[in-house]
């Protein structure tokens, strides 16, 4: 056993060696007396009474440490500001005991999202990719509840909410007195009058993070991924505490931080999201000027638990400002400030409304008799909906054990890196861990299910390389892809290889899956992050290809809804991570044709001017997901490497074969090297800029197609035929002439225009020859309208008989022969890509056959002689004359 040599078990020595040391025992007595008495003597005079009280804090701070209050399942009821850290400052110097702090849940909505700017080429409105697109919603016949009002949306996401007799999706200034709110934020006694109340029931009293609405909502306060949402969980509430003295404090809410260290203070101004990676181009209520401009449209959720312990003092939330606040009690709702509205305001005591008043008055309002270690949870739901000025002011009255929490139980994470860019694979990871509001859970769960739906922009790669498609044509064509309908049980990860035909997605299952806890594999001793123990928890990789008929894009998400984890029947969605895709589509050098007359407008408009330059490599989905079309492109037209504006192409009409250099935008998302999409990407970012497919003599890439146009003239061919000469005298050396007059009119949208030029045409025949039938060959003519009339006074010996062209419509349309043919006019327009030439009529095909096809213009006008003329007639050939507009009558 241990001694201790100091120490005489039989007491005899030990008397002893006191009475010898008595003396110096009883001098030490008196000192400590005396000192003590000074100490008292000056406590008394300088009013240094704090003393005990500071003694009694300390004292108490232990007892807590000691023996600190339990709840139901033993946890310890205490903030933990309360008992970590209490002499660490933070940033502003304020003390953790000073403030309450805790995460949040932001949900940051897209109103109306667009591409470009208003007014500039390429712009195009995406109401798909709003918050309020069709899809998100259950269409469960009732009234749908957007975010934004009903102007600030696109057309098809425009709907009425008629809640209790009001619009809910329109601003409510003045409720008809339907509903007063009395609110004191300020100390100050005020009533509203704008609330729109019951467009919420309640919260899921089975889970507290499910909102029961009583209008269909497009997944406002879910978790749940949605088109035009991003759940936000990293930014931070700072609460100023306020110790009210009787075991609660007040707690006011003091600024938002935000992950990059931003703070937005409560009050006016109140947009906690513009630093937010979330925040893109909506021109809800900005301009849409391609500037991202204020995060107007936001949600905002945050939990606060408590437990009375004896607690029976004030119990009060107040709030004012606008747009939308519910507040619930153990998920009762017990304060309804709903609606778009400017300000507005409530307060609520939560021992006279809710749940708690109800327990109160079952135990006959003895507050010492509520259950004192029940935990509640106040959770509030905020909304700034109405897109313009934002007010949040809010505060609660509560005991010291409150904290802020998070209502989850399992965490699911979806991440996504880069594999090749070149080929455009990628590694997807998920996992699944779990947890409860303090740390980690120390057990197992079996029976879990996960399904990850492949967005149609991709296809997953199964455990034997195939990808898997759902384009059988495709497949059968192109090795190393498989269709989904005869994979089989194709697997990835070891997941089956699904296809819903509802979403008209390829999915990958895994069911009756072990969510590891940290317990079993993980090594709680080193104080490692589980979730960075590959061996905690439930983690599959994937790997994915972006589709063959993807054009490509920037901030493109890999999974579609509902893909996540159902753990206990619960289901939680996995994120939606971006990544950038490298652009398929691809420029080529081009000849085209138009007819002489003709504008460059007039080689087609942005879409088949696309059709001939483009090369699409099969690409047939845009950016977004539908469908490719001009719209997702920006075409720029260069001569002498100056630019030309599209408007100025109809007023280019060149004379002979002209050359342009035309560069082509791709409508991609504009993205940085600190977006996550980027980082997720390598750093690669999707080009706008389309590149030619043939490289430079340097063997270098271009950014531009060299369009090259071949201006075609047209020919009209006059033959004359006449049954014999006037005469065969052959001392007479004369000529017989006959004179065409040729007018020339104008065209707009290929229907006859104006006068534009007479000219005349003779044709001479030899009087003492045999040639009855001569062709005269006009050529270099103009796009346009002509016809050819024979003036008969030069030729009063011979009778016009007969007139004909080649020009079909003339033919049984009641028109006159050799009258109004179009020359220049498109029989049938070029299609390069199935190997298809223009063809136009009057062409002068000698010349211009290389380039198309056509036949000239032709008219025959056949004359017979009068047998009863008995004079000769010589005449000088006649001068071809052109006359301007006004000279008609020459």
């Amino acid at each position: 056993m241990w001694k201790n040599k100091n120490i005489n078990l039989e007491g005899e020595n030990m008397s002893g060696k006191i009475k010898k040391k008595l003396p110096v025992i009883l001098v030490c007595i008196s000192m400590f007396v005396v000192f003590s008495g000074i100490i008292l003597t000056l406590m008394c005079t300088t009013g240094l009474t704090e003393i005990p009280a500071l003694y009694n804090v300390r004292k108490e701070e232990t007892a807590n440490k000691e023996n600190k209050a339990v709840g139901d399942n033993g946890e310890a009821l205490v903030s933990a500001s309360a008992t970590e850290g209490n002499d660490v400052a933070d940033e502003d110097g304020e003390k953790d005991n000073d403030i309450l702090a805790g995460y949040c849940t932001f949900y940051d909505y897209v109103v109306a999202p667009y591409r470009g700017a208003k007014y500039k080429p390429g712009f195009k409105e995406l109401a798909s990719l709003s918050i309020n697109t069709a899809s998100n919603y259950a269409n469960d016949g009732r009234d749908k509840l957007t975010v934004g009002t009903k102007n600030q949306n696109y057309k098809k996401n425009r709907y009425s909410c008629n809640v209790n007799g009001l619009d809910v999706n329109t601003c409510i200034y003045y409720n008809d007195g339907k509903y007063k709110t009395t609110g004191t934020f300020d100390g100050t006694k005020k009533e509203y009058y704008n609330a729109s109340q019951g467009i919420i029931k309640g919260l899921d009293k089975e889970d507290y993070r499910r909102v029961i609405f009583n209008v269909d909502e497009p997944g406002l306060f879910s978790d749940e991924a949605k088109t035009g949402k991003t759940v936000i969980k990293d930014y931070k509430l700072i609460f100023k505490k306020d110790d009210n003295g009787n075991r609660s404090s007040t707690y006011t809410l003091d600024y938002v931080l935000s992950p990059k260290g931003n703070k937005t203070q409560a009050g006016d101004s109140f947009f906690p999201l513009n630093d937010s990676s979330s925040h893109v181009p909506d021109c809800g209520y900005n301009s849409a000027d391609g500037n991202k401009g204020t995060n107007y449209y936001f949600g905002m959720r945050y939990d606060v638990e408590f437990a009375l312990n004896g607690y029976d003092d004030d119990l009060v939330y107040k709030f004012t400002g606008d747009d939308d606040l519910w507040v619930f009690l153990d998920g009762e709702l017990v304060l309804d400030l709903g609606g778009i509205h400017s300000e507005c305001g409530g307060d609520v005591d939560l021992w006279q409304t809710g749940p708690l008043a109800d327990e109160l008055v079952k135990a006959g309002n003895d507050k010492s008799e509520v259950d004192q270690h029940k935990k509640h949870i106040i959770t509030v739901l905020y909304m700034e909906r109405g897109g313009n000025l934002s007010n949040c002011n809010m505060k609660f009255t509560v005991p010291d054990t409150a904290r802020i929490i998070t209502i989850d139980d399992y965490d699911v994470n979806k991440t996504v890196t880069l594999n090749d860019w070149e080929d455009r694979t990628y590694d997807i990871s998920l996992t699944a861990s779990l947890k409860d509001t303090d740390g980690v859970i120390l057990k197992d769960i079996t029976n879990v299910a996960v399904r990850d739906y492949i967005d149609n922009r991709f296809n997953i790669i199964d455990d034997e390389g195939n990808i898997v498609i759902t384009d059988a044509e495709y497949a059968k064509n192109h090795s190393g892809y498989v269709c989904i309908s005869q994979a089989g049980m194709n697997t990835a990860s070891g997941g089956n290889i699904g296809y819903d035909e509802e979403k008209n997605m390829i999915y990958v299952e895994w069911l009756d899956q072990t969510v590891t806890s940290l317990s079993s594999n993980a090594d709680i001793s080193s104080g490692s992050n589980a979730a960075d123990d590959e061996k905690y928890g439930w983690k599959k990789v994937i790997k994915v290809k972006a589709d063959p008929h993807y054009a490509g894009g920037n901030n493109v998400t890999t999974n579609g809804g509902e893909s996540g984890v159902i753990i206990d029947g619960k289901f939680k969605e996995f994120p939606k991570p971006a990544v950038n895709v490298r652009t398929l589509p691809l420029i080529k050098n081009t000849e085209d044709v138009i007819f002489y007359g003709d504008s460059l407008e007039e080689a087609g408009d942005k879409s088949e001017i696309l059709n001939k330059i483009l090369e699409t490599n099969g690409c047939t989905i845009s950016e977004d997901g539908t469908k490719l079309s001009s719209e997702d492109f920006t075409v720029l037209w260069y001569k002498d490497d100056k630019p030309v504006n599209e408007s100025e192409l109809a007023c280019i009409a060149p004379d002979d074969d002209t050359s342009y250099k035309i560069k082509v935008k791709y409508g991609v998302s504009r993205v940085g090297e600190n977006d996550s999409c980027t980082k997720n990407t390598k750093g690669y970012i999707a080009d706008e800029i389309l590149y030619n497919k043939e490289k430079d003599i340097n063997n270098d890439v271009y950014d531009y197609a060299l369009y090259t146009i071949h201006v075609v003239k047209g020919q009209l061919d006059i033959t004359k035929c006449i049954d014999r000469q006037y005469t065969d005298n052959r001392i007479i050396r004369a000529n017989q002439t006959y004179v065409f007059k040729i007018e020339q009119f104008g065209y707009k949208e290929d229907v006859k225009d104006e006068l534009i030029a007479v000219y005349y045409q003779p044709v001479s025949f030899d009087a003492n020859g045999d040639v009855v039938q001569k062709t005269a060959v006009i050529s270099g003519l103009k796009k346009g309208f002509y016809t050819v009339s024979e003036d008969t006074d030069w030729t009063l010996e011979y009778k016009l008989s007969e007139k004909s062209d080649n020009y079909s419509k003339n033919d049984n349309s009641g028109s006159e022969e050799a009258s109004d043919i179009f020359i220049g006019e498109t029989i049938i327009k070029a299609d390069y890509a199935n190997d298809i030439r223009p063809q136009f009529y009057g062409l002068d095909s000698v010349r211009y056959g290389l380039w198309a096809d056509g036949e000239p213009a032709q008219t025959v006008f056949t004359n017979k002689k009068d047998s009863g003329w008995k004079w000769l007639s010589d005449a000088a050939l006649a001068v071809n004359r052109f006359i301007g507009k006004n000279e008609k009558q020459q």
